[in-house]
């Protein structure tokens, strides 16, 4: 029986950086995107309710989005009150 060898090479780790990378994150311009991306999550988990209830009883993916929901909306009132909270 014959075995071939593999060829190992050494893992190289390097940088990878965007063709149009202009310097360091913005912390509130981010912070606004995740603020929007939670709010569209929600309200694509509270459409799923929503159908659902008008269906009938809730199937294991409308209780997902539910739990989803709530913790999202927690989340962001939380958020919100940080927000109001701090100068």
């Amino acid at each position: 029986m014959n075995l071939i060898p593999t060829l190992r090479t050494p893992y190289r780790s390097s940088a990878i950086v965007r063709s149009d990378a202009t310097g360091p994150v913005d912390g509130a311009r981010l912070g606004r995107t995740i603020v929007v991306t939670q709010l569209v999550l929600s309200g694509l988990c509270a459409a799923r309710v929503g159908s659902d209830v008008q269906r009938g009883p809730l199937t294991p993916e409308g209780i997902l989005a539910l739990a989803l929901l709530v913790a999202l909306a927690t989340w962001l009132l939380a958020k919100s009150i940080a927000w109001a909270i701090r100068p």
